[in-house]
């Protein structure tokens, strides 16, 4: 467990983080970065892993940086600023529980997928998830701010927004795109330049672009 009232800070140039337990500040931000000259196939989770009850809630903003390695937080992540993730080169973003802030929710990762398994809550701000090569699945709800924006887009790769169908049977209702309290969301793009779309339940918005490749 790590716990600030301010700033956490935590870099490592070539090597991983750990962190087994809850990692929070009051009122500052919480940053961590971690590399390595290339992704291992036998420990993926190379970079970090925050895991056992292992909750990230920052004061302010949560910033995630990757190089070769799968960024993986076994509990929720709560900030009241901004999340931004990033995975360079290779490596996968594995959220085991709900993704809730205030202001904006950025992820991108170049070679692997965005795995939420719980729901992803802006409540004032906007939220951009995109890969260059693999899929995004978000299992629960996205809500926005009202008129706030939604960028769900991979280049290769699929979109899946609700719970998987599991034998033909709906395992739960999840799988909307919209802004909270009945407000509209600005615009909902969701995009992949080859592989298959599938929003379970509904999206809520001014404007919708949709665009699937050849899946």
């Amino acid at each position: 467990t790590v716990t600030a009232k301010e700033n956490i800070s935590m870099v490592t140039k070539q090597g991983q983080i750990e962190i087994y337990g809850k990692t929070s500040t009051d009122d500052g931000d919480i940053t961590m970065k971690a590399a390595a000259d290339s992704y291992n196939t036998a420990n993926p989770e190379s970079a970090f892993v925050i895991g056992q009850y292992g909750q990230v809630a920052s004061g302010r903003d949560i910033t995630l940086e990757a190089r070769n390695g799968d960024i993986h937080i076994t509990d929720d992540v709560t900030a009241k600023q901004n999340v931004n993730a990033t995975v360079k080169d290779k490596g996968s973003l594995y959220f085991d529980n709900n993704l809730s802030v205030d202001g904006d929710i950025t992820a991108n990762v170049m070679e692997g997928s965005i795995e939420v398994a719980a729901a992803v809550t802006s409540s004032e701000g906007n939220v951009s998830l995109q890969t260059g090569t693999g899929n995004i699945d978000v299992s629960g709800d996205i809500t926005v701010g009202a008129n706030k924006d939604v960028l769900l887009e991979t280049k290769q790769g699929d979109i899946y927004v609700g719970t998987f169908i599991d034998e033909g049977q709906t395992v739960s209702a999840n799988g909307s795109i919209g802004a909270a309290a009945g407000n509209m969301a600005g615009t909902v793009t969701v995009k992949t330049g080859e592989g298959t779309i599938d929003i379970l339940k509904s999206i809520a918005s001014t404007n919708i672009d949709v665009e699937n490749g050849n899946g």
